[in-house]
């Protein structure tokens, strides 16, 4: 089973096309870093619903303490709980995207391969923030230098993988979801794409 992942750069969503190219489920980013959401959000979950979509959820961390992990996963949950999405509104999970793309957590402080220990008990932490509330499958979105030299996902707990992984043949890791490529053409426009590997109880 393949969908898409988007965010407010990938502008507005014809979901009709998403649907007819095969695509059969969406992983919406609810928001970043110190409560903030992403402003299409809401757009895109009730897009993706009403297109027959399965849906999940992620979240970009830009947490450089504990206490910034904290607060953004308290934020992601009553976000979650305010909009009344429920684990069952939710059969492809909640996701916490652990990543530096554009270097602000290196620029504030945190060497994630050296603070690594930190990081894998932040996204821990995020991942346990969730289960208590009652969504699953949760779990981590990363690259696989991240799940080699960062993020230790034996301490998790057993805690998702989606990995990204774009251009292989194969993914280099057991993951539940590969992300697959970030090019994907549908009706003219570009997305990145994920595979369902397995893991999942409800898709």
């Amino acid at each position: 089973m393949k969908g898409v992942d988007v965010s407010y750069a990938n502008g507005h969503v014809n979901w009709s096309d998403v649907a007819a190219a095969g695509f059969e489920f969406a992983m919406v980013r609810l928001g970043y870093g110190h409560g903030h959401m992403d402003s299409r959000f809401y757009e895109n979950v009730n897009g993706a619903i009403a297109a027959g979509l399965k849906v999940g959820v992620y979240y970009y961390s830009y947490a450089v303490t504990q206490e910034d992990a904290d607060y953004e996963a308290d934020f992601l949950v009553q976000a979650l709980q305010d909009c009344g999405l429920t684990a069952e509104k939710l059969p492809m999970g909640v996701w916490i995207d652990e990543e530096d793309a554009d270097g602000w957590r290196r620029n504030n402080g945190l060497d994630v391969y050296a603070d690594n220990q930190l990081v894998t008990n932040m996204a821990t932490a995020t991942v346990n923030r969730l289960w208590d509330a009652g969504f699953m499958p949760a779990g981590v979105y990363m690259n696989c230098d991240w799940a080699e030299r960062v993020i230790d996902m034996d301490q998790t707990g057993g805690a998702g993988l989606w990995l990204a992984q774009p251009g292989a043949s194969y993914p280099d890791h057991d993951c539940m979801l590969w992300q697959y490529t970030f090019t994907e053409n549908i009706n003219g426009h570009e997305f990145d794409a994920n595979m369902v590997m397995g893991g999942f109880d409800n898709v």
